[in-house]
């Protein structure tokens, strides 16, 4: 079969690839320990639809999405960040926050441009620009994001920079002086600049500066994020974005050919609940902070050196005195120790020697069993 050039060159999600390997495990009976699910662990109740919303949920709703849930976005928003959005011009809902990564490098990128990304990026990102033939140049995770002011002088083909904030996997929270000097930047050098706040809920013990807040000023930002992960509702696959009117416009074609609407009912399940849904979260949010803590103590106890940060519910483990391929050890490890891990190199180059450890759904006593295991996997 004669297979598409781009389909040669794309990348599979490693992260999706590895929990493959987990759900392959579970049906055949195993019990690994898994630390790889990109999964909120929230418990919330369920959420019924309204018989009167059955017939309307049953068809297509507007490309950008039902009006009643992008009203009740802009309301989020505005309790959120105090900011006021136009329901009408600035917000796209579609299925899931990737889908619009990949709409967003649809819009901006020809062949032979450039995106940059800050160490460890969120995996997709790349792909998403190699699908529209452009190229990526990393950022080393040693340095801050002022530094992409000498890195564009060698890539001055560059338009596009995705920001993950907070970061997946490290947990680092951008503050509102990189975000503005990196908008200021980009908007001199023609750049978009666009904000994944897909994890911005779960900053608890540091201020959370949403990109939102830029966008008034700074046309040439947009954020995007995700109901999946700080709603704890991925199967449902609803994510939306927040720009200038015309990018927005822009994103639209390419949901109207692609996915021509995110699902109808459960866009109408979701309209006045998003307050109560984060309100029932927040308690969950705490608690996943305080194991966040837990599991540091742990790493320490065992004398693994990892990223700092203070979000998600991640930590990023340095392997790379030790594994020269965690990709390959991470299969392996899944397979002899029963502990799934993702390993670091889709995060970036110079994360290559780096693991990422999900710490959403274990109970600690298993963590702290897997850890035991990683330990002894790495000294024997």
């Amino acid at each position: 079969m004669l297979y598409s050039k781009k389909s040669q060159e794309i990348g599979v999600a490693s992260s999706i690839e590895q929990n493959e390997l987990v759900y392959k495990k579970r049906r055949e009976g195993g019990d690994p320990i898994i630390l790889s699910y990109g999964e909120a662990p929230f418990k919330i109740s369920p959420i019924l639809s309204k018989e009167s919303d059955w017939e309307r949920g049953c068809h297509y709703s507007e490309g950008k999405g039902v009006p009643e849930f992008r009203q009740e976005i802009a309301k989020y928003i505005k309790d959120v960040t105090d900011v006021e959005i136009s329901w009408e011009k600035n917000i796209l809902v579609s299925a899931g926050s990737k889908i619009i990564s990949y709409f967003i490098a649809q819009a901006l990128l020809n062949p032979g441009d450039n995106i940059m990304l800050h160490e460890p990026s969120w995996v997709s990102y790349q792909e998403h620009a190699k699908l529209n033939q452009a190229s990526t140049t990393f950022l080393d995770y040693t340095r801050s994001v002022y530094d992409f002011e000498d890195l564009y002088k060698s890539h001055p083909n560059t338009k596009l920079i995705y920001l993950n904030n907070p970061n997946n996997p490290r947990g680092y929270v951008y503050s509102e002086k990189e975000l503005r000097w990196l908008a200021n930047f980009c908007a001199d050098k023609n750049i978009v600049l666009a904000i994944d706040e897909s994890y911005s809920d779960f900053v608890i013990d540091e201020d959370f500066y949403s990109g939102i807040i830029l966008i008034k000023d700074f046309p040439n930002v947009v954020v995007f994020n995700s109901i999946s992960k700080n709603f704890g509702l991925s199967g449902w696959r609803i994510g939306y974005c927040v720009g200038s009117e015309d990018f927005i416009n822009r994103l639209n074609k390419f949901n109207q050919h692609l996915i021509t609407c995110a699902p109808t009912c459960l866009q109408l399940d979701l309209v006045g609940k998003l307050s109560t849904l984060r309100a029932e979260i927040g308690p969950q949010l705490k608690a996943l902070n305080s194991k966040r803590s837990d599991v540091i103590d742990l790493l320490q106890k065992f004398g693994f050196k990892y990223l700092s940060g203070s979000s998600t519910f991640y930590v990023f483990i340095d392997v790379s005195h030790k594994v020269n391929d965690t990709k390959q050890f991470a299969v392996e490890f899944l397979e002899k120790s029963n502990v799934s891990l993702i390993p670091g190199g889709a995060y970036g180059e110079s994360t290559s020697g780096f693991l990422r450890l999900s710490f959403a759904i274990e109970p600690i006593d298993r963590i702290e069993l897997a850890l035991t295991r990683l330990h002894s996997a790495l000294n024997d």
